[in-house]
């Protein structure tokens, strides 16, 4: 359960920072304490998911912005798997994938 709450911080982050986000702001969204959201943004910053600004904001690096969406398909594969089953999903992902392949 703990894992899942700070994916879904780390996802929240990602995703406010697509635009520039001032520290308060992040604060308020994320409802993480200053040490919290200190420890998290400098993480992401270590990760080179995340920059910050001249004037103080985070945003979205261009690594970042490629792991968000990453993120972002990995969750709508989990929500496909619960809905229709681990066979389902494979099955369309494989064809799919012959369909767009170059040969």
């Amino acid at each position: 359960m703990r894992e899942n709450k700070l994916y879904q911080r780390t996802l929240l982050l990602l995703k406010l920072c697509a635009t520039p986000q001032r520290y308060t702001d992040l604060k308020k969204e994320t409802k993480l304490s200053d040490a919290g959201l200190y420890k998290k943004l400098n993480e992401l910053m270590r990760k080179g998911w995340l920059e910050k600004l001249p004037d103080g904001r985070y945003i979205l690096s261009r690594v970042g912005a490629l792991y968000l969406e990453e993120l972002e398909v990995e969750a709508l594969l989990r929500e496909a798997v619960k809905k229709l089953g681990v066979a389902a999903v494979k099955t369309e992902l494989q064809r799919m994938l012959e369909r767009y392949s170059y040969k």
